[in-house]
């Protein structure tokens, strides 16, 4: 469940999901976000993708999205998180 207080400058969520990397963050935060700022289709920027989330999302909403990240492990990581 998502926490949004009237004025919106922050998100909480109170289920952790840290099963593929101790960074991973929640989808429904960025789902939320994403559906609010973009359309199908449009392009969203992760430059400290990390675990995929981002992508992840991008990808369930049809949108496009370019994720960068120097840790070889977590591009590992999201490689095989959108490709599912």
């Amino acid at each position: 469940m998502i926490s949004l207080p009237k004025t919106i400058d922050h998100m909480t969520y109170n289920r952790r999901e840290k099963d593929m990397h101790d960074w991973q963050q929640p989808e429904e935060p960025f789902k939320y976000v994403i559906e609010r700022f973009t359309k199908v289709g449009d392009y969203v920027l992760d430059p400290m993708a990390g675990s995929g989330t981002v992508l992840k999302v991008c990808k369930d909403l049809k949108r496009k999205c370019i994720g960068i990240d120097q840790d070889k492990e977590c591009v590992e990581i999201m490689r095989g998180r959108i490709q599912k």
